[in-house]
């Protein structure tokens, strides 16, 4: 936003970054799903997932119910869930 921001970034000598898509869009985003059990598929594994956050306002919670969406998972509603924000 002004020049003595590029001043101290200029002495950066490394960047940290979490959650993909924080920065170029401003929310995450599920980019790759990592299976170690063959219990589960990635669409099942997505099913689980989304549909426990469903109800969920959290960030994270939007980007797997977006992988779900992409991928045209149907979800299931979760018995008993109480969303409790902290």
């Amino acid at each position: 936003k002004n020049g003595e921001a590029l001043q101290t970034a200029s002495k950066v000598s490394c960047v940290v970054l979490d959650k993909t898509g924080t920065i170029t869009e401003g929310k995450p985003a599920v980019t790759q799903v990592d299976i170690f059990d063959d219990a589960f598929d990635e669409r099942e594994l997505l099913r689980a997932v989304a549909s426990l956050e469903q109800h969920s306002g959290h960030p994270l919670a939007a980007a797997l119910l977006d992988a779900a969406k992409a991928k045209e998972v149907v979800l299931s509603e979760p018995q008993g869930f109480d969303y409790r924000q902290g």
